[in-house]
C-alpha cells in the first residue's frame, strides 16, 4: 500500500542533518496514535517525517514540534514510502510520511515554517 509522492509544488528544504524531533499524532477511526518523529524535510505547505508504521493517505494527524513553543498543526498523510535505501533515516523508522498542513497561511503555521527556516540558516 505504499503511496508515492507526486511532483512537488513547492521547494522543500532537506533537515534531516539537524535531526529534529517532533510529537504525531495520527488520528484514526477508533484511537490516536502518537510517536516521536524525525523531520526530513519542509515545505510551506507542509514536512516529511520518519515514522515507524505505514499511515493510509488522508489519514487525519497533528505534528507538534518538541521544545519550540507553537500550537500543534493539524493535517493529512499525503503520501507514505518505505524508507528501504535511505541512509538517513533513524533505526526503527520504516516508513517516510508526507504530511500536508490544513491550516495554510495561518500565523502558528507560517512561524513554524519561518523558525524552521532559520534553524537552517544556522547550521
Amino acid at each position: 500500500m505504499e503511496l508515492k509522492q507526486e511532483k512537488r509544488a513547492q521547494e522543500r528544504t532537506n533537515i534531516t542533518h539537524l535531526r529534529l524531533k517532533a510529537t504525531l499524532a495520527i488520528i484514526l477511526e477508533k484511537e490516536t496514535i502518537g510517536d516521536t518523529v524525525i523531520l526530513k524535510d519542509f515545505s510551506n505547505s507542509g514536512v516529511c517525517v520518519y515514522f515507524r508504521l505505514e499511515v493510509p493517505q488522508n489519514t487525519p494527524v497533528r505534528i507538534s514540534l518538541m521544545d519550540l513553543g507553537y500550537h500543534p498543526l493539524e493535517g493529512k498523510i499525503v503520501w507514505c514510502q518505505s524508507t528501504e535505501g535511505d541512509l538517513h533515516a533513524p533505526p526503527g523508522h520504516a516508513f517516510r510520511l508526507g504530511l500536508e498542513f490544513s491550516q495554510g497561511n495561518d500565523t502558528n503555521t507560517l512561524a513554524v515554517i519561518e523558525h524552521l527556516r532559520k534553524l537552517t540558516t544556522q547550521v
